[in-house]
């Protein structure tokens, strides 16, 4: 019968063996044996953490790895939402710069700096007319583009994407009323992948064409209108 070691957390056991910090957070495998038997021990770099703005200017979420075939060991994905941009208006607040600066720390920690991929969409409220919220809502999914990537550090290799998705995100997925004002719907959403793989993943695929309420996840919301109906289309797609 082969003996098992006491019970030590991978820290201590990591501490222990010497274990090498790599890029990007990863920390190289170090392999502990014992009697016929070798079993591998690492430290995880820390995943991505929700938060949110208690003012509700924006909001930071984990992609869940329910969503993955191939779920990523270092964490795959996340979604930045920044809300109530002004009415009419594509400027950043200070506020959403925050909300940047929150989300990239983590990203970076995650990812490394000039790594991963970014696929934005803005949205509008139903306030004014189709066609003015699609240039409207394309004008904000640029600007939070540019903040984001120059805050990354992501060269020009880096696919990254921005496009409009009007008022048909309020409307086909909320069910928001025309001419409706709502803070809520004037705003970008930000998906953070780690690599193309995980953004093209096939369970990430399945799950976003069965995202819509209530059956589906919300977090998917936009990339169900995004990926396939976005003016221009996605080149996530």
């Amino acid at each position: 019968m082969t003996r098992r070691p006491p019970q030590i957390s991978s820290r201590d056991l990591l501490h222990s063996m010497g274990g090498q910090r790599l890029a990007r957070g990863k920390t190289r495998f170090t392999i502990v044996e014992w009697s016929d038997s070798i079993e591998f021990a690492w430290e995880q770099s820390p995943m991505l953490k929700p938060f949110d703005d208690p003012a509700g200017y924006f909001s930071f979420s984990p992609i869940p790895s329910k969503f993955f075939l191939d779920p990523p060991v270092f964490g795959g994905g996340g979604l930045l939402v920044l809300n109530k941009f002004k009415t009419n208006s594509a400027s950043l607040s200070a506020q959403h710069g925050i909300g940047i600066k929150l989300a990239v720390a983590q990203v970076l920690t995650n990812f490394g700096r000039d790594q991963g991929n970014l696929e934005l969409y803005g949205v509008t409220d139903r306030a004014g007319s189709e066609t003015y919220n699609m240039t409207l809502s394309a004008a904000r999914a640029r600007s939070t583009l540019t903040a984001v990537k120059a805050a990354l550090g992501l060269s020009e290799i880096h696919l990254c994407s921005s496009a409009g998705l009007g008022e048909r995100f309020a409307d086909e997925y909320y069910g928001e009323a025309d001419k409706t004002h709502d803070a809520a719907f004037r705003g970008v959403a930000c998906y953070f992948w780690d690599s193309l793989a995980t953004a093209h993943d096939p369970g990430l695929r399945l799950a976003i064409q069965f995202a819509r309420p209530p059956k589906g996840e919300r977090i998917l919301g936009p990339l169900y209108l995004g990926r396939y109906r976005s003016s221009p289309p996605s080149p996530f797609a």
